[in-house]
C-alpha cells in the first residue's frame, strides 16, 4: 500500500466587513463602559489571530511477523496544513520546506527507544496555488511513517512540525498501546479511513473528523488475521453514537478467505445517515448469517470472531459544516425557507433518525438544478447558518437573530452602514440590497447587542441563495 498526498477542503471563508467608522463624542463614563465592554473581545479577537492551526495524525497497528513473533507494525500518518507554513514562489510553482519529528517513549522510560526526523518540501504548481486562493482552500501535505514496536505495548508519541523558513514549531503528544494479535485465532487490524482508491493506491484520511469524506469515493481499510478458511464469513461495520449508543447504520460483507493469514480489506464507508456529533465505529468478523441480525453492541462482541473500534466525529454532513450538534435547531433554521408539506414533514419528525431523515429529505427534494446532483444551495445555507452564529451573537444564537434570519435568507447586503457608538442615537445598522430595492434597519434598542429590525423580516420560504455570502 502506499501514500498519495492528502487533500482537504475546507469551506469558503466568509469575509468580515471591516468598516471602522465610529464617532466618538459620548461623555466620559458613557465611554469608559463600551470600552470596558469591548476590551475583552477585542483581546479574544487577537487571541483569535494569533491562533495556529492544527496538525492531524493516526496512530494505527498491523500484524507483522518480519521481526519477531511479538511485533507490530505501528504506521503514522500525519498531516500538515499549507496554511501553516510559509510557501515562498520558485518560477513556475509555490514551495515550502519543513521537517516532521516523532519521537517514541515507551512507558516509565524518559529517552526516546525510537526517533525519526524527516525533512519534506511541500510544492504547488503555479496554477494550482491561484486556484487554491480563488476558491479560498487549503490544502495538507500528508506523510506516513511506520515503526516496528512490540504487541500489546504502551507509549507515548510525541511530535514536532518545523517551519524551516521561518523556524516556526508546533508539537503535539499523545499515548497510546500497541495492539496485540494471537497467532492462530482471528483478529483485526486498526481501521484506516480513506478519502480515495485508486487500484492499491488509497489517499489516507487523517484524524477523527470525516465531514470532508465523499460517499462515493471514501472507505475502510484493515487487514483480518486467521479468518476461517474456505467458508463464507461475514464482515460488519456498524455505527452509533457515542452519547446515547444509539445505532445510526450498519453495512454488512459477505467474504470468503483468500487462503492466507493475512487478508487485506476494503469497505465503503457508510455515512449518509450521519449528522453532527461524535461517533464510534465498529468492525465484527462474525461466522454465522444470523449474527448479523443481533441489536446490541456487547452482544455482538460476544458472538464475534474479532472486533475492532475506532472514534470518528462529524462537524458537518457531506463537505457541509453545520452551526450545531442539536436536531432541533437544525430543524428551525430549516424552517425559514420550508413551506407547504416540506415545512410539516420537518416537524412530524420525532426521533433522532426521523429528524436526521427529514433534514436531509428536504435537500434531496428541493432540487434548484434539475436534473443534476448538487448540493451547493445546501452548502451555501450552513455557510450563512454558521455565520450568523459567529457574528450576529445577541440574547441567543445567531441564527435566531433577525440579522442573522436577514443574512440566511437574503446573503450579504450590497452595502452595510454601522453606527456601533452614536452619541444622538442607539446603536444601529442599516443593510441595503440595491438588486432587491430592500433596505433593513436595526437597532440595539437595550444596547445589548441585540439588533431588532425595525421592519418586516423577509417571509417564510425566501432563499436567494444565490447571492455571494461573506
Amino acid at each position: 500500500m502506499s501514500l498519495i498526498w492528502l487533500e482537504m477542503l475546507s469551506p469558503k471563508m466568509c469575509r468580515k466587513d471591516r468598516q471602522h467608522r465610529q464617532r466618538i463624542a459620548l461623555p466620559a463614563l458613557f465611554f469608559l463602559l463600551c470600552f470596558l465592554f469591548c476590551l475583552p473581545a477585542t483581546f479574544a479577537q487577537e487571541r483569535e489571530k494569533e491562533k495556529l492551526p492544527e496538525f492531524q495524525f493516526d496512530i494505527l497497528s498491523f500484524q507483522t511477523s518480519k521481526y519477531s513473533a511479538d511485533s507490530a507494525r505501528v504506521d503514522i500518518y500525519v498531516a500538515v496544513p499549507y496554511s501553516w507554513l510559509l510557501f515562498l514562489n520558485a518560477g513556475e510553482k509555490y514551495v515550502a520546506d519543513y521537517q516532521v519529528t516523532l519521537s517514541i517513549f515507551s512507558k516509565g522510560i524518559d529517552s526516546a527507544i525510537s526517533r525519526r526526523v524527516q525533512p519534506l518540501t511541500a510544492i504547488v504548481p503555479l496554477a494550482e496555488w491561484e486556484k487554491l486562493h480563488e476558491l479560498d482552500l487549503t490544502r495538507a501535505d500528508a506523510s506516513q511513517y511506520p515503526f516496528v514496536l512490540k504487541q500489546g505495548g504502551e507509549y507515548e508519541l510525541k511530535i514536532a512540525i518545523m517551519d524551516l523558513t521561518t523556524h516556526k514549531e508546533m508539537t503535539d503528544s499523545k499515548p497510546f498501546t500497541v495492539l496485540s494479535f494471537a497467532p492462530t485465532t482471528p483478529s483485526i487490524s486498526d481501521i484506516l479511513l480513506y478519502k480515495s482508491k485508486l487500484g492499491s493506491r488509497i489517499t489516507p484520511h487523517i484524524g477523527a473528523d470525516i465531514s470532508s469524506l465523499k460517499i462515493d469515493e471514501a472507505g475502510i481499510f484493515c487487514e483480518l488475521y486467521n479468518a476461517p478458511q474456505s467458508v463464507p464469513f461475514w464482515l460488519m461495520q456498524r455505527i452509533s453514537s457515542i452519547d446515547d449508543g444509539e445505532e445510526i447504520a450498519r453495512d454488512i460483507s459477505v467474504l470468503v478467505s483468500s487462503g492466507q493469514k493475512r487478508m487485506p480489506v476494503f469497505l465503503p464507508f457508510i455515512q449518509e445517515d450521519l449528522w453532527s456529533g461524535k461517533y464510534l465505529l465498529e468492525t465484527f468478523m462474525l461466522s454465522d448469517a444470523k449474527d448479523t441480525m443481533i441489536s446490541s453492541s456487547s452482544a455482538l462482541q460476544s458472538h464475534a470472531l474479532a472486533y475492532r473500534s475506532r472514534k470518528i466525529e462529524v462537524s458537518g454532513v457531506h463537505g457541509v459544516p453545520l452551526a450545531g450538534l442539536d436536531l432541533d435547531d437544525a430543524i428551525g433554521q430549516l424552517a425559514y425557507i420550508a413551506i407547504g408539506e416540506a415545512y410539516d414533514s420537518l416537524f412530524r419528525a420525532q426521533t433522532k433518525q426521523e429528524k436526521r431523515r427529514a433534514i436531509m429529505d428536504f435537500w434531496d427534494k428541493t432540487n434548484w438544478y434539475r436534473g443534476q446532483r448538487t448540493t451547493r444551495p445546501m452548502e451555501v445555507f450552513y455557510r450563512r447558518v454558521q455565520y450568523a452564529n459567529e457574528h450576529f451573537k445577541g440574547m441567543g444564537a445567531g441564527w435566531r437573530s433577525d440579522r442573522g434570519r436577514v443574512y440566511i435568507a437574503l446573503g450579504s447586503p450590497t452595502s452595510m452602514d454601522r453606527h456601533p457608538y452614536d452619541a444622538n442615537n442607539r446603536p444601529y445598522e442599516v443593510w441595503n440590497y440595491y438588486d432587491l430595492s430592500q433596505q433593513y434597519y436595526f437597532s440595539d434598542q437595550f444596547m445589548m447587542g441585540d439588533y431588532r429590525l425595525m421592519s418586516s423580516l423577509p417571509p417564510n420560504g425566501t432563499y436567494l441563495w444565490q447571492r455571494e455570502s461573506y
